[in-house]
């Protein structure tokens, strides 16, 4: 379940763009949203990690791995759902492992992100 070996996606343009019927505008539209609240949710996230409230952890795991479901972030969203999986069975070694790569995941799909609106 935390085996992270196979490095998923950052993010699947295409599936994204299915999902939201082929219309880029409002593609853009839920990227710019993504860039403007994702930060908050991962610093949230980070708190609660650090003072292990793990119900808290799991609620915004949760939230963290449907938004970046929703815009095909597959890297970002694995790594939010293996954090909420191990809050459900209190795996506070595991949650404190996973955080650093849902932060760089974040990374990686924000600088993504960024470079796709550059180029609108």
């Amino acid at each position: 379940m935390f085996d992270d070996d196979d490095e998923a996606p950052v993010w699947d343009k295409e599936a994204a763009l299915q999902r939201v019927r082929g219309k880029e505008k409002f593609l853009v539209s839920l990227v710019e949203l993504f860039l403007k609240d994702m930060p908050a949710r991962i610093d949230d996230l980070e708190k609660t990690v650090a003072n292990m409230d793990v119900p808290e952890v799991q609620s915004i795991g949760h939230a963290v791995k449907g938004v970046a479901a929703n815009l095909s972030s597959i890297a970002l969203s694995e790594f939010a759902s293996k954090i909420e999986q191990a809050a459900k069975k209190n795996h506070t070694e595991a949650i404190e492992m996973l955080m650093p790569k849902l932060r760089d995941a974040h990374t990686d799909v924000t600088d993504m992100f960024t470079e796709y609106l550059a180029s609108k």
